[in-house]
């Protein structure tokens, strides 16, 4: 299925091997090698979004997108293509929290400045505390900074 030309999201989870509770890594350092066993719970943050009538804590491991965790937290966000584009799922940073928006198709430097993330491709590198529903604000943001603002039509 396709919705607006993008392919429809599906949930692969199921089909996923799952990742061991501890691993190793290598250090590779000046003068040695060493190895050092880490726990995959090293790897989680908590975020807590902000949502119009209330407040909800999820944990999201360094690999996931933040709205797939609030999906399988049962949390229902606004979203449209998953790819980082238009916006539709869009939040704001309450916090100095880190979020790695490399999955992201269109994110400038210029949404980071003003504290604009998306959920839909947004990794968490830190605790987050994030106010969603935040896409009106992000498309009036970069429609000032004469930055692409998808689905901001106005009669202007």
């Amino acid at each position: 299925m396709a919705l607006l030309g993008f392919p429809a999201r599906q949930d692969y989870r199921g089909l996923m091997t799952p990742e061991p509770e501890k691993f190793q890594v290598a250090l590779l350092l000046p003068n040695e090698e060493r190895s050092i066993e880490v726990s995959r719970d090293e790897h989680i943050w908590d975020a807590a979004l902000l949502l119009p009538n209330e407040e909800r804590s999820i944990e999201v491991s360094r690999d996931e997108h933040i709205w797939d965790a609030a999906f399988a937290a049962g949390i229902v966000l606004p979203a449209m293509c998953h790819q980082g584009y238009c916006l539709t799922c869009a939040g704001r940073l309450e916090n100095e929290g880190e979020v790695d928006q490399s999955d992201s198709l269109v994110y400038f430097p210029e949404d980071r400045e003003a504290g604009f993330v998306l959920l839909c491709t947004g990794k968490p590198r830190s605790a987050l505390r994030i106010r969603t529903h935040q896409q009106k604000q992000m498309r009036e943001s970069r429609k000032q900074k004469n930055l692409l603002a998808p689905y901001s039509w106005s009669k202007d």
